[in-house]
């Protein structure tokens, strides 16, 4: 196609036979899409649909009311939180769940996978109304702290930060936290890096370059 050169596309809609539709996400691979949904009244379940908009299975939970969810960078579990019990659990397709962590957990945001699926960071209201952001490891627990008063955490491509919003007086602005250098309690793992407030969900570039 020449530069100037004009494409017609056709776009047909197709409709995910899903009612009540909380929240969707699309696989690593695009090939699913997550949704949580609270058809027939129920309490919030997740459930896997095809791009044709066909139910393919609904994944067994922790109970509760599954609401943000995040896909694992492999496409195999799902993480969401569970805001009637104040937790963070895993599902998939074959099962069974199992739950990390429990806290005070707020309507922030999703928790973010790590890129090698081996961590989740997520934000938790351990002093309310206030939310700090955690990193958990999904072998053995470990947890640690990355930033006070803060929400929408969002690892980047190549692991090495962490973006996440944080408020004050000068409204919320958008920082940066150095995972490694938080686990360790260093200083110099924070920095803010938007001069304008109000500064939420934000997402990396595939590159890692931008925000």
């Amino acid at each position: 196609i020449g530069f100037g050169a004009f494409v017609d596309i056709s776009i047909t809609a197709r409709q995910a036979y899903i009612e009540n539709i909380i929240r969707a996400q699309w696989s690593p691979r695009g090939d699913r899409l997550a949704v949580t949904s609270s058809r027939w009244q129920e309490q919030p379940q997740i459930y896997i649909i095809s791009p044709e908009g066909n139910l393919r299975a609904q994944l067994k939970i922790a109970g509760g009311w599954a609401q943000e969810i995040a896909w694992s960078p492999d496409g195999e579990s799902i993480a969401y939180v569970d805001y009637l019990n104040n937790r963070i659990c895993l599902a998939n397709r074959e099962g069974p769940f199992r739950c990390l962590q429990q806290g005070a957990f707020s309507n922030s945001g999703p928790p973010s996978w790590s890129p090698d699926g081996a961590r989740l960071a997520y934000c938790a209201s351990i002093t309310p109304p206030q939310c700090d952001v955690y990193v958990t490891a999904l072998e053995g627990g470990a947890s640690f702290l990355v930033a006070s008063d803060g929400y929408d955490p969002a690892w980047s491509p190549a692991g090495t930060w962490i973006t996440f919003s944080a408020c004050s007086p000068n409204g919320c602005l958008l920082h940066l936290a150095r995972p490694a250098a938080c686990e360790q309690g260093t200083a110099g793992g924070l920095t803010a890096i938007s001069s304008v407030g109000n500064v939420s969900h934000a997402t990396w570039s595939p590159d890692g370059t931008r925000l």
